[in-house]
C-alpha cells in the first residue's frame, strides 16, 4: 500500500509533545529514539493525532496552513511521511 493511496495512521507506540507553535518532538517508546519536528512536520503530525487520514487530507491541511503550491506540498508530504514510515512512526493501511 502506497503513501498516496493508503490510510496513514500514527504508530500507537509514539508519543508527541509540542514545543511551542512551530516545533515538536516524537518519542518512539519501543526504539527509544526521538525525532524533532519542524513546522511542516508538526502540522502533519497534529493531523495524525486526530486519527488516521488519507494523503489528500494532509495535502489540503498543508495548503491551508502555508503559502505553497499543491505540487510542492505533495512532494514535501511524501518525503516527510516516507521518513515517518521508515522510522516506524506511522503505518499505512488500506484506505
Amino acid at each position: 500500500m502506497g503513501i498516496r493511496s493508503g490510510l496513514i495512521a500514527k504508530n500507537p507506540s509514539v508519543v508527541f509533545t509540542a514545543l511551542g507553535k512551530e516545533e515538536g518532538v516524537l518519542l518512539h517508546l519501543e526504539s527509544k529514539f526521538y525525532f524533532g519536528l519542524n513546522e511542516t512536520a508538526l502540522v502533519l503530525w497534529q493531523r495524525l493525532e486526530k486519527g488516521a487520514t488519507l494523503f489528500e487530507a494532509l495535502v489540503a491541511d498543508i495548503c491551508r496552513c502555508f503559502t505553497v503550491e499543491r505540487q510542492e506540498a505533495e512532494k514535501d508530504i511524501e518525503e516527510v511521511i516516507g521518513q515517518f514510515l521508515r522510522e516506524g512512526l506511522v503505518q499505512v493501511g488500506e484506505g
